[in-house]
């Protein structure tokens, strides 16, 4: 993985939360990666510890899939 990241146009916080150093993406990643696996209890955990509103998790999912098929399909 750190390999990969390497070479990727990515910040250095977004690559350290990636390979598990927390920090305030870490938190981020952590509710993105809960929410993908349908774990309502850590979503709810990880929204309240970052202040996103749990209610508009469904609609920023959306949206940035939908961007990410766009631009890397």
């Amino acid at each position: 993985m750190e390999e990969v990241l390497n070479e990727l146009p990515l910040s250095d916080d977004v690559k350290n939360a990636l390979l598990g150093q927390k920090n305030s993406f870490y938190d981020i990643y952590n509710l993105v990666v809960a929410y993908e696996k349908g774990e309502w209890e850590t979503v709810t955990e990880y929204s309240e510890k970052t202040g996103v509103n749990e209610a508009v998790l469904p609609t920023y999912y959306f949206t940035s899939t939908k961007w990410a098929n766009v631009n890397f399909s």
